[in-house]
């Protein structure tokens, strides 16, 4: 199972973030300061693998240049160590911020 979080750049947050003046301890301006988990029954499921990768929007110049907007961050899980009920994703923000969204496993096919 892949499970895919996108996180889109502000003004506070972006890709300049490490050189800009509000620049925090610990915090890289990229996807390693998000952290992402999977569970189930309260039991955190470790993931295969995690990647992540740009997301970019065209500019219209001349030149067909583009700018960063963000990034998406992929786990993928073996899906022989889940079971199918309820999961949830759980995101922890470089500002503090907990996410969190509850999937049915078994009415996702």
């Amino acid at each position: 199972m892949r499970v895919g979080v996108h996180v889109g750049y502000t003004p506070t947050y972006g890709p300049g973030f490490p050189y800009s003046p509000n620049n925090a301890p610990g915090r890289t301006g990229t996807w390693k300061d998000f952290q992402v988990r999977l569970s189930q029954k309260e039991n955190t499921i470790e993931p295969r693998s995690v990647s992540y990768e740009g997301t970019r929007i065209g500019t219209g110049g001349k030149g067909g240049g583009s700018r960063p907007t963000g990034f998406i961050i992929w786990l993928t899980y073996d899906a022989a160590q889940l079971t199918s009920s309820d999961a949830s994703v759980e995101v922890d923000t470089p500002d503090g911020q907990h996410l969190t969204a509850t999937f049915d496993l078994s009415r996702l096919r």
